[in-house]
């Protein structure tokens, strides 16, 4: 999964995912999601889900559950990548003259 879509749901939430489709079309997998939430001024963030334990932080629902797939403007792609893509530093060691 590497495609960042905007996902609307039956019940109203859009969610900024890495959005995939099983074979037969039938399933609707969600990674990585963000529910979009409209500000007065902007939009926020919510995580998708952040109470449940999901494999490999992916949902699966009925694709019947879903309204509509469109790609998402470049700013929320870098935000998606940035809230998901862990930075991995190398240990500091301090070094003693």
């Amino acid at each position: 999964m590497s495609d960042v879509k905007i996902v609307r749901l039956k019940t109203g939430e859009e969610i900024l995912c890495e959005y995939r489709v099983s074979e037969h079309r039938k399933m609707t997998h969600i990674k990585n999601g963000l529910i979009i939430v409209p500000t007065e001024t902007a939009i926020g963030f919510v995580p998708f889900m952040v109470y449940a334990e999901l494999p490999d932080n992916t949902f699966t629902l009925k694709s019947s559950h879903v309204l509509w797939v469109v790609d998402p403007v470049a700013e929320l792609i870098e935000k998606h990548k940035d809230t998901f893509n862990a930075i991995v530093t190398p240990e500091s060691k301090i070094i003693v003259p």
